[in-house]
């Protein structure tokens, strides 16, 4: 691709405006201008889908809103998004989307026309898809003038620009919501959070939940990326889980509170089969210390406190110090 110094100018001055910013839409108000004058055309559009949803959000340049609000009646119509969808990371002009009898039959063309913004060509590109969001550009002329390889080749440029913005763009904003979300549960320094998206998966955990997960649930159960399975089904004595609902924009995410239950009191069957020292040790365990803890509190090694733990659990039969405490909470249950 051959270019002259005034579209070698514009193609740098649309890869820098897409660099210009965190916010998607102020970069699209910097680089579509510039996008507009490289590659002739008189609208652009740039969707993208909402974050769980799947309802699509369009960011707008130089388009009519009343094309947008009309826009879900049309949806079905769409063969700009069909034909994208179809082949995504391709460029492609309207005449390898639908014949231009097809075209000019077609309700979203007509319906753009009423609104007197005739859309006679168009180009289009699928920027990103995969299982939780897509996006995608479209460029439109009003005047029957078809878009040329050299168009099309500038565009095909731009995408993995254009790509990385958008993808940019999105982190950004997916980490603001889920800073948002965790300063509406977090309420006090320490808590035990997990957050889950309207679909189920996962955004965030607190460090504090992650050493929960760990310490009640063995390794095979907490692939990465995923909660353990039985964390919701199971009945744990030792682990309570309060489920609260976050509605926002994107939709109802689900704020898991996760609290480690602890005996108050040893129970009664335990005092004769322990030593005086290991009853002390035996109510740290129930409160939850570690060994560090337990050893400063007591005034000894943490040596000495790993002794004191394995007589413990062989003398009660226990194999674990979460099952110790299970075991506890149900004698005082």
């Amino acid at each position: 691709m051959r270019l002259g110094i005034r579209e070698r100018r514009l193609l740098d001055g649309v890869r820098q405006a897409l660099t210009s910013s965190l916010d998607l839409r102020e970069v699209l108000e910097s680089a579509c201008p510039l996008l507009l004058d490289l590659v002739p055309a008189d609208y652009a559009a740039l969707g993208i889908t909402k974050p769980f949803s799947g309802e699509l959000e369009w960011i707008v340049a130089r388009m009519p809103p009343g094309f947008f609000e009309a826009y879900p009646a049309m949806a079905a119509d769409d063969f700009v998004l069909r034909s994208a969808l179809a082949t995504p990371n391709q460029v492609l002009r309207d005449s390898e989307m639908i014949s231009r009898r097809d075209l000019e039959r077609n309700r979203l063309y007509g319906c753009a026309r009423d609104l007197g913004m005739p859309l006679e060509q168009v180009m289009s590109a699928m920027l990103h898809a995969d299982g939780e969001w897509s996006s995608g550009i479209s460029l439109y002329r009003s005047e029957r003038h078809p878009f040329s390889d050299l168009d099309r080749a500038l565009l095909e440029a731009l995408m993995p620009d254009l790509r990385r913005a958008v993808q940019n763009c999105r982190r950004f904003a997916d980490t603001d919501r889920k800073a948002q979300l965790f300063d509406s549960v977090l309420s006090r320094e320490g808590l035990a959070v997990v957050l889950l998206s309207p679909r189920g998966g996962e955004i965030g955990r607190t460090a504090t939940a992650t050493a929960l997960l760990e310490r009640h649930f063995p390794l095979n159960s907490r692939r990465a990326g995923t909660l353990p399975a039985e964390l919701l089904a199971t009945n744990d004595a030792t682990l309570a889980v309060r489920e609260h609902s976050l509605p926002t924009s994107a939709g109802t995410c689900r704020a898991l509170v996760l609290e480690e239950r602890t005996a108050t009191a040893l129970p009664a069957p335990w005092q004769t089969r322990l030593t005086p020292r290991e009853r002390e040790v035996t109510a740290g365990l129930l409160a939850g210390w570690d060994n560090q803890l337990i050893a400063t509190e007591l005034g000894c090694s943490v040596l000495t406190v790993k002794k004191h733990v394995s007589r413990i659990l062989d003398k009660l039969g226990a194999d674990t110090r979460q099952q110790l405490l299970a075991r506890a909470c149900a004698t005082l249950a």
